[in-house]
């Protein structure tokens, strides 16, 4: 199993930093936080082949010391349909979690494979809602994790061309194998800005 594990996160990697000769990319990144969490995430999007894709990581840490850190990637096809404002896609992500549990800190890693969904909204000031959620199961995860469950719910509003104020709502519920049951990682509400540079 680790070595499966390693060959997919390998892939993955490739995956996620492969094919700088493409299309002009779009570099920004988002900060969000509540009164117990708190979020920074870096990412690169570029148009390839009919499809919105994006690159990026992330890092997550709460006020009790626990901490997520992930990359990802994603390809969105956008005009489902015909439907002009909604998008469709997948976002697999490589998370590695820690939590400084009572007998000891508890980590490890897991593959995610994931679904999201964006729909655009143009009337007005531009507004996205947009869904994810991803699933990493016990074959695709190593060390103290057997697995992982996430999953977010976000309104942005695009205030200029290059900035957006959003409002987020993520979960993310890991199954650690010593503690023996599900432990809620994040279930939060987070408020945040993002922009492009």
């Amino acid at each position: 199993m680790k070595m499966i594990t390693k060959t997919l996160t390998a892939g993955v990697l490739t995956a996620l930093f492969a094919g700088h000769a493409y299309a002009q990319p779009l570099h920004g990144g988002a900060l969000s936080f509540s009164d117990t969490t708190a979020q920074i995430k870096l990412y690169q999007a570029r148009q390839y082949a009919g499809l919105d894709t994006e690159v990026g990581g992330s890092f997550f840490y709460t006020t009790g010391a626990d901490k997520m850190a992930y990359v990802y990637a994603s390809a969105m096809r956008p005009h489902v349909r015909g439907f002009y404002p909604l998008s469709v896609g997948v976002v697999p992500k490589l998370a590695y979690v820690q939590h400084d549990a009572a007998t000891g800190d508890e980590s490890g890693v897991s593959l995610m494979l994931g679904v999201k969904a964006a729909l655009r909204l143009e009337r007005g000031m531009p507004f996205v809602l947009s869904g994810t959620f991803a699933y990493g199961p016990e074959i695709f995860s190593n060390g103290d994790v057997k697995g992982m469950k996430s999953a977010t719910l976000k309104g942005a509003a695009e205030i200029g061309p290059q900035v957006s104020l959003f409002m987020e709502y993520g979960y993310t519920l890991v199954d650690f194998k010593t503690a023996g049951n599900d432990y809620t990682l994040d279930d939060a509400l987070r408020a945040g800005i993002s922009f492009a540079f």
